[in-house]
Order: structure tokens, then C-alpha cells, then sequence
């Protein structure tokens, strides 16, 4: 379960089953915890706020998310350090990064009823997907491939995907 955080790949999986599987479990759980939050702060909103003792359940299940998330990224990165970096990966990372500060947001909001998290949620996506369609992609998975192969971290590098890679 949290192997991916101490750097263990289990002997039934190989590096990609281990990552595409945290990855796809971590999105459905994500989705299915976050859907349950608010389905619970919605149907036990009380004048001002949720009672106490839902707005605690409601964190308890937003940290066991945000740690799904850090360890679904812990088994991306294990991948990454296997096979190297490509486009997929470092649009699945970000999405992580995404999904854990939804994640942070809404747990914040349990607490500061005044937060206005749609908002901050709708700015992180707008922040992140402009820093990816800015950021050049080709240029950092080249570098971070070759690096790795010169270092010793990686003993091939997939040459016909670095070709075809942009300029």
C-alpha cells in the first residue's frame, strides 16, 4: 500500500503496474472522498458550520487522501527513476500536485468557513495549467533522461523517444 513511499516494488508488479495502478486508485479515491466531504459538510450544515465532530471525520478522510496522494506519487517517482522521464509522466505528476492541493483546500475549509476554496481551486488549475503550457516539457525530460544516463542513475536511455521530442 505505502511501498511506493519506501521505495519497495512489490515482487507481483512490475515498475508500470506499480505507478499506472497508484495512480488510477489514487484518482478514484480521491474523487470518491472528496464527493463524500462535501456530500457530508452539505447535508450537516447547521446555521454557520458542520458540527464539530463531522468537520474532524471530514479531515481524517482528507489526510488518508492527501496521503494516497503522496504515495501515488512516491510510486510515479519510483518509475520515473527507473524508465525516465516522458511527457505522460510529467503530466501525471502535476495532476498529483493538483489533486493534493484540491485536497489541502477543501480540508482547510472544514475549518475557515469563509474560504472561498472554489475560487482557490479554479486559480491552482489556471496557475498550473498555465506554468505547464509555458513550461517547455521537451527540454526537461531530455535533460532530466540525459542527466540520469550520464550519472549512472539509468543504464539506457530510450534515444527514439528523445527524437522525437521538439526542438
Amino acid at each position: 500500500f505505502a511501498g511506493g513511499l519506501a521505495g519497495i516494488l512489490p515482487e507481483e508488479f512490475t515498475m508500470a503496474e506499480y505507478a499506472r495502478r497508484g495512480f488510477f486508485e489514487m484518482a478514484v479515491i480521491c474523487t470518491i472522498n472528496l464527493f463524500v466531504i462535501s456530500l457530508s459538510v452539505g447535508l450537516t450544515r447547521k446555521e454557520d458550520a458542520s458540527p464539530l465532530s463531522t468537520r474532524i471525520l471530514c479531515l481524517f478522510i482528507g489526510i488518508v487522501t492527501l496521503f494516497l496522494v503522496a504515495t501515488a506519487s512516491a510510486k510515479m517517482v519510483l518509475y520515473i527513476d527507473s524508465y525516465g522521464l516522458t511527457r505522460l509522466r510529467v503530466l501525471t505528476q502535476v495532476i498529483m500536485i493538483f489533486l493534493g492541493i484540491v485536497t489541502l483546500l477543501v480540508c482547510l475549509w472544514l475549518f475557515i468557513q469563509k474560504l472561498p476554496y472554489m475560487k482557490a481551486v479554479i486559480l491552482a488549475a489556471m496557475l498550473i495549467g498555465a506554468a505547464v503550457s509555458w513550461m517547455d516539457v521537451d527540454t526537461l525530460v531530455a535533460g532530466y533522461n540525459t542527466d540520469a544516463y550520464l550519472s549512472g542513475k539509468m543504464e539506457t536511455v530510450d534515444v527514439a523517444y528523445l527524437g522525437r521530442l521538439g526542438d
